[in-house]
């Protein structure tokens, strides 16, 4: 199982975001950054993943912070995708 870190608290903004995560999950050029794309590269992930949220009890989905937006965008990209897993840390 591929396992990776994320840390939320890092991702203040979608540049930040775009950043860390292009990096750490080795997504491709297509990947824009938006929520959109995010969710459609997480939902293609074809291998067991394991994607540990670090910082997350610190952030509600529904809270308007873009921290939640990301956090709600991996919640649903699990639910969707069998070999993704979130752990919140």
């Amino acid at each position: 199982m591929n396992n990776v870190f994320l840390d939320l608290e890092l991702m203040e903004t979608a540049a930040d975001a775009k950043k860390q995560i292009r990096d750490t999950l080795k997504l491709r050029d297509s990947f824009t950054g938006t929520l959109e794309s995010l969710y459609d590269h997480l939902c293609a992930i074809g291998k067991p993943t394991s994607i540990n949220l670090v910082n997350a009890s610190d952030y509600s989905p529904d809270s308007p912070a873009y921290q939640s937006q990301l956090l709600k965008v991996f919640l649903d990209a699990s639910e969707e995708n069998g070999h993704l897993k979130i752990v919140l840390l």
